[in-house]
């Protein structure tokens, strides 16, 4: 089976910003999304959605490592663990979707049509 794609959407408050949580202090702080990388209110999580130490990184330094960091605690990570716990248990969410999707698809309705 090849790779699946799904586009997923996290709404931004009326302001424009997108919450955000550091993974060691659990403090929970918000991000500001440009205008222009927004499309309605969030059709995608931009790249740029965190504090960079080198504001000018490019997307293949991003790939070979860049780190975040809290504005609380000044801890850093990369920048796929800073999820709050709502958005993670929405993307399972989606992800259990899609699971469900395809075992309909591939298991259940071929199997109903042999029977019927």
């Amino acid at each position: 089976m090849g790779t699946i794609n799904r586009s997923l959407s996290f709404p931004l408050d009326e302001d424009g910003f997108l919450r955000r949580e550091c993974p060691f202090c659990k403090r929970e702080f918000k991000v500001g999304i440009p205008p222009e990388e927004r499309a309605g209110s969030a059709e995608s999580v931009p790249d740029s959605f965190m504090l960079s130490d080198d504001q000018a990184a490019v997307p293949e330094q991003e790939e070979q490592g860049t780190e975040y960091h809290c504005p609380y605690c000044g801890q850093t990570a990369g920048k796929n663990s800073w999820w709050t716990q709502e958005q993670v248990a929405y993307i399972h969410t989606v992800l259990q979707n899609v699971a469900a999707e395809l075992i309909n698809e591939n298991l259940i309705r071929p199997l109903k049509r042999s029977l019927g």
